[in-house]
């Protein structure tokens, strides 16, 4: 009785050591899975801030050129540069467009403004 009660002992010591074993194991290679997704998590928050990055330069290079065409615009119709940041939403080449068509507007209004004054004065009753 005594042999059978130490061999299923030994039996028993045998199974926790060997189950010991592998627990650590398991765990072991549980954390290495754990720090490859933290390593590519990691990376993935790293490729969304490079992008980020990538699209802020963009949007203050893209602002940086609707100024500068904004400001060549109300070289030629003072009022055209201030519509034209206003209509930002737009393609660069539809702003300068408009800004041209504002352009031409605004002077064929000033010819026609000095048209008229003419017009006018020549039809006062001369003295």
């Amino acid at each position: 009785m005594n042999e059978y009660e130490d061999s299923q002992r030994r039996r028993l010591k045998a199974l926790q050591t060997a189950k010991h074993h592998e627990k650590e194991r398991l765990a072991a290679e549980m954390e290495a899975m754990c720090a490859q997704y933290r390593i590519r998590i990691a990376g993935a928050g790293q490729e969304v801030e490079r992008e980020r990055d990538l699209f802020r330069e963009w949007q203050e290079r893209k602002e940086t050129e609707h100024r500068r065409i904004s400001e060549a615009a109300s070289a030629c119709a003072p009022n055209a540069g201030r519509l034209m940041l206003r209509t930002m939403s737009g393609s660069i080449a539809e702003n300068f467009a408009l800004c041209a068509c504002l352009s031409l507007e605004a002077q064929t209004k000033a010819d026609l403004g000095r048209t008229s004054k003419s017009k006018q004065i020549a039809a006062l009753p001369r003295r």
